[in-house]
């Protein structure tokens, strides 16, 4: 038996109950979708080479939320499994934010926009990389913790409305910021990641941690996106459940 760790996959994507459409688009290894209530099978691939994870949200308040969402996807699938620092990872970020902005600025729409986050996982750790408010998790040992920095604050025409500081599109010329975070494998055991857009924002962590303790990827993306729409689901949620096996468990 080889000795590099392997991993198991499942994504979930939803337009919630409230939007017309799904601006989420979720990207598994060089695969991607945005249609709505798609559930991935299961994938299992060794970590003997890259394996990139993603979870775009276009930005809904804006026109163009979808393209953003799409153009954005696929520089991931072609590209992500390419970030290995924090320079490789803003220069991707940089790249896409140019891309979506002229293309919004060629069709009209000045300030379509997207967020993402991105995990890119192979033999010896992993790496976290976001721009916008879709959040990566990881629970280890029974403990739920939060990898991603969100790029959000208060409006400055009204301080009670929480907007994007940052985004990957959304009109203008900016340095983009991709918060890479990156750590070796644990050798104390199993570890599972999650991906989400922010439509899961209508769970708390506890509620989330809840669902991640129990059950394989697909049970729980689909008890992830069940809860959202139990709790009203204003917004389209997405959602990536990733198991990590240690390489001396697969040795065994």
């Amino acid at each position: 038996m080889t000795g590099v760790p392997a991993v198991r996959i499942t994504a979930a994507t939803h337009r919630g109950l409230v939007r017309a459409d799904n601006q989420d688009v979720v990207v598994l290894d060089g695969w991607a979708s945005g249609a709505d209530d798609t559930r991935s099978p299961e994938l299992e691939q060794s970590l003997d080479r890259p394996v990139a994870v993603a979870v775009v949200d276009g930005m809904g308040g804006y026109r163009g939320g979808e393209l953003a969402a799409w153009i954005t996807a696929q520089a991931l699938v072609r590209t992500a499994g390419t970030v290995h620092d924090a320079h490789t990872a803003d220069a991707l970020a940089q790249r896409t934010h140019d891309t979506v902005s002229g293309a919004g600025a060629g069709v009209g729409l000045p300030d379509m926009g997207a967020a993402f986050v991105a995990l890119v996982l192979d033999a010896d750790g992993f790496g976290v990389c976001n721009v916008g408010d879709c959040r990566a998790y990881r629970l280890s040992e029974g403990a739920l913790g939060l990898l991603s920095m969100d790029d959000a604050g208060p409006s400055r025409r009204d301080p009670t409305r929480t907007v994007l500081t940052q985004s990957i599109g959304g009109g203008g010329a900016q340095r983009i910021d991709a918060h890479w975070f990156a750590a070796p494998w644990s050798a104390s055991g199993p570890q599972r990641f999650l991906l989400a857009s922010d439509g899961l924002a209508v769970l708390s962590r506890p509620q989330i941690a809840s669902v991640l303790e129990a059950g394989d990827t697909a049970a729980c993306a689909a008890s992830l996106v069940s809860a959202t729409l139990a709790a009203g689901a204003p917004d389209n949620v997405s959602v990536i459940v990733a198991d990590i096996q240690p390489a001396a468990r697969r040795q065994q």
